[in-house]
């Protein structure tokens, strides 16, 4: 049996192949595919879990007090 890796989205009930296929394949083969789900890069749960990835502990300081920092929404009612 010939084997070939290839990367494939799922797209409107069909996969859509990523990834050159170099076995000789003709129209209407049957072929066996094995399935192995990545992690979904859109996911706003999985994208938030590895926000910080990377940065060291005062990277992550830095970024936390800028996020708290409210002081720049209220200087536009200031000077309004």
């Amino acid at each position: 049996m010939l084997q070939q890796q290839i990367a494939a989205v799922f797209e409107n009930g069909r996969f859509r192949v990523l990834t050159p296929l170099a076995l000789p394949l003709v129209e209407g083969q049957h072929v066996q595919l094995l399935l192995e789900v990545a992690d979904m890069p859109n996911d706003p749960l999985a994208l938030a879990f590895h926000v910080y990835d990377g940065l060291s502990e005062q990277e992550i300081a830095d970024i936390e007090a800028v996020a708290l920092d409210r002081s720049a929404f209220f200087e536009a009612e200031r000077d309004s």
